[in-house]
């Protein structure tokens, strides 16, 4: 199980996963890697690819298309 604070930026990323999970039409990536203190979108990206296994824009498209399915 992995400590999910202890990981660089691990409790932003976890919010920011938590955001996009809800897959409300008017997010977008950008906004809430923002609103939790990302401010280098690639590296955001790679963070976030890193410890989930995809894209932030791949959970978003995920959340839209199966509302309600996604952990």
């Amino acid at each position: 199980e992995r400590d999910f604070p202890a990981l660089p930026g691990g409790g932003r990323l976890w919010s920011v996963r938590q955001q996009l999970v809800a897959g409300l039409p008017q997010q977008s990536v950008k906004a809430v890697a923002l609103v939790n203190g990302f401010w280098h979108m690639g590296e955001f990206t790679s963070l976030y690819r890193d410890l989930f296994g995809e894209t932030p824009q791949q959970t978003l498209l995920a959340a839209r298309r199966y509302p309600g399915g996604l952990s």
